[in-house]
């Protein structure tokens, strides 16, 4: 494989040895971190294992139709029992998720050698849903647009190279985040690294602006955050440039003839117009700021009255309060002040009563006025730039790039035709979502906090406030918008997801917050009598970060250190990892695993696996218990052990008797797992083998639960 494609792939693997990874540790309490979840399976394992064992007899191989579900049941029970074809068993498969598994436990785990395949989780869980809005260099977009040509704003407000988009199909739980202040929701899956203050950390509670510091911000997974906590979204960058644009192309050619009947193409520029380097100025943002707030265009139609042929003008409709405020002279200035070169014919109209289509004349109360611009390349330059149509009209990226001065009057122009102003506080509303967030934009590079609001049913509410508080729950500062998090739900969710990789700094912003797209995690396992222990707790904290900072400073030596960083890591570091395994290993592992003289996260980790297994195959979970509940006797202590030899470690734990005249040598010590502790941590119900025992008896297919028998009547 060449150098460049190895590469690539290392990156979307998550293992390459410049990246820099991002931390955060769990300290675990006995076994309450563990998380074992069935994510793939066969549909009906049961048809799967009759079918196999069935298909030496006779000539016909597919005989489940053909038989009763209780024929059905008998001969998947031999299959269970091992009295029949050994590969049945082995014909169905099981894919598992597994988090937060002590290293020595995994190393335990993974001496499964055959039928199960093992594969450590990497970085690339982080993801967003369709539709959420990313902050590129060419604007807003929805990240199932973002390309690899694209550059996004990162928390060190760098604009930065996408590298890698990654799109899969997700079907869980993901994180829904409201903050304050901001209209639409971000939907995270619950890994998915956000750039945020923890308010549980800031002993001063209250919202006082102190408390929005960029310095108390860190990586905080998506499930992990809390109502109160603060988000921290970057605001763009634009460097201020003069903007000119060329308003000749706009105009027709002009065809002149001559006396023998031939003609040439004219330009304007030909008869001295000159209008290819009109800068855009605080005039013309007046102009624009009126449009889209009270604005429509003009047409020309053709013969029949019916198809739009070219624009023809602007008309603004202002009311009676703003005319009497002089808004109208001020609008009409400013057009008549644009460019010397351009000769616009303004007029203003009076209209109080509106005549419907049909043909009622609707009285209005006060009159409103119609200031028509008659100019149709300004019409359609107006039109190519800043679109029509209420809920269509939008900004271009230039706008942004404008000095501040000019910015404002858009801004202030737009707000008297749309908005109000009142105790230092601005609001205006239009049904038009996209213009309302990009005018949030112009704002944040104004550096003032500014919020959007639902407006009635179909409207939205921009609200720019220009006061100083010392108290808020969102702030503006040093180009940092801080919001508090007003809610967090919990939601399914099945569908596309998306996330991108992007170069050095690995993370994008959205439109009010920001995320991360590399993180690991790195926590550790604590037993319940250390964790008990105060002062040793405190002494294993200490101990394990210290673990953890040596371990980041070799990983960000550079190349061909991550092996290196390893080995200083304790035993106890959590791993996660995924697990496809068929059932004669997954049988034979939870057999194995769920004696009480395994260690206690082992334990706990294989009665997760039969409990994931209980919830959709209850049969098979049955088939699945310690072996010694199958023999009836402590195996811990049998003579063949080593054990018997060199004394026991640990005391039996005393669900199945000892082999009589096997002495306990273990007299200081208790069993090595405890069955109540694991059963209060892991909320589960881990039946006696007694009780296994007699399910096991008195199986029939009457007895079944109706999980297992609705696969055994499929068809």
């Amino acid at each position: 494989m060449e150098t460049e494609e190895l590469n690539k792939l290392r990156k979307i693997m998550g293992t390459m040895p410049d990246e820099k990874p991002e931390f955060k540790t769990d300290f675990f309490k006995g076994v309450t971190g563990i998380e074992v979840k069935m994510v793939d399976w066969s549909h009906n394992p049961y048809r799967a294992m009759y079918t196999l064992a069935t298909s030496c007899w006779g000539k016909k191989i597919d005989k489940w139709n053909d038989t009763l579900p209780e024929g059905r049941f008998n001969v998947v029970k031999a299959v269970l029992q091992k009295v029949a074809l050994p590969l049945a068993y082995e014909s169905v498969q099981f894919t598992f998720v597994c988090e937060n598994i002590p290293r020595w436990s995994f190393d335990q785990i993974a001496r499964a050698r055959q039928g199960v395949v093992f594969s450590s989780r990497g970085t690339r869980d982080n993801c967003v849903v369709p539709g959420t809005l990313v902050k590129t260099c060419v604007g807003l977009k929805p990240i199932e647009n973002v390309s690899l040509t694209d550059k996004v704003l990162t928390h060190k407000r760098n604009y930065k190279k996408v590298l890698n988009i990654f799109k899969r199909d997700y079907e869980g739980k993901t994180i829904c985040i409201s903050t304050v202040g901001y209209l639409d929701k971000i939907i995270l899956t619950p890994e998915h690294p956000v750039y945020a203050i923890s308010f549980s950390n800031i002993k001063d509670k209250n919202t006082h602006r102190n408390n929005f510091n960029i310095k108390n911000a860190k990586w905080i997974l998506a499930k992990d955050l809390k109502q109160g906590d603060v988000i921290i979204e970057n605001v763009e960058q634009f460097n201020t440039e003069e903007i000119k644009f060329n308003l000749l192309k706009y105009y027709e050619q002009i065809y002149v003839g001559n006396q023998f009947g031939t003609s040439k193409t004219l330009h304007h520029v030909d008869i001295g117009v000159k209008l290819n380097d009109i800068v855009f100025d605080k005039n013309w943002a007046k102009l624009v700021g009126w449009y889209l707030a009270e604005g429509c265009l003009d047409y020309r139609y053709d013969k029949d009255g019916i198809n739009k042929t070219t624009t023809t003008g602007i008309t603004y409709c202002v009311g009676k309060t703003d005319f009497d405020r002089g808004y109208v002279k001020e609008l009409i200035t400013a057009i008549k002040k644009i460019n010397k070169n351009i000769n616009v014919n303004v007029k203003i109209k009076k209209i109080q009563n509106v005549k419907l289509p049909s043909g009622k004349i609707l009285k209005n109360p006060q009159p409103a006025y119609y200031v028509k611009l008659r100019h149709r390349q300004i019409a359609q330059f107006v039109k190519d730039n800043f679109s029509e149509y209420s809920h269509t009209k939008r900004l271009p990226e230039w706008i942004f790039k404008l000095d501040n001065s000019i910015l404002q009057e858009l801004c202030d122009s737009f707000c008297k035709g749309d908005g109000t102003f009142k105790d230092k506080v601005i609001a205006f509303s239009c049904v038009n979502k996209m213009l309302i967030k990009q005018f949030k934009r112009i704002y944040d590079k104004l550096n003032i906090k500014s919020n959007i609001f639902k407006a009635g049913p179909v409207g939205f509410c921009l609200s720019p406030y220009y006061g100083g508080g010392l108290y808020c729950r969102t702030f503006l500062n040093n180009n940092y918008h801080f919001r508090q998090i007003k809610t967090l739900k919990t939601e399914n969710y099945k569908g596309l997801v998306y996330n991108l990789e992007v170069k050095d700094d690995n993370s994008y912003v959205l439109e009010n917050m920001t995320v991360h797209n590399c993180h690991l995690d790195a926590g550790f396992f604590m037993h319940d009598d250390i964790w008990e222990d105060e002062e040793m707790k405190k002494e294993f904290i200490e101990t394990a970060l210290k673990c953890k900072e040596t371990y980041k400073k070799i990983a960000e030596r550079g190349k061909h250190n991550w092996q290196s960083a390893r080995s200083i890591l304790p035993i106890s570091n959590t791993h996660a990892f995924s697990m496809s395994i068929n059932f004669a290993a997954l049988q034979s592992m939870i057999s194995k695993r769920t004696k009480f003289c395994e260690a206690d996260a082992t334990v706990a980790f294989a009665w997760l696996l039969r409990e994931e297994l209980k919830k959709k195959f209850p049969l098979l979970a049955l088939y699945c218990y310690p072996s010694c509940d199958f023999r009836g006797e402590c195996e811990y202590a049998k003579t063949y052990f080593l054990s018997n030899c060199f004394g026991c470690l640990f005391k039996p734990c005393g669900r199945n008797k000892t082999k009589e005249g096997v002495p306990d040598y273990a007299s200081i010590n208790t069993c090595c797992s405890n069955k109540e502790k694991i059963m209060e941590e892991l909320n589960i119900y881990v039946p006696t083998a007694e009780e296994i025992r007699k399910d096991l008896e008195n199986l029939t297919y009457d007895k079944l639960s109706d999980k297992d028998k609705v696969l055994f009547e499929e068809n």
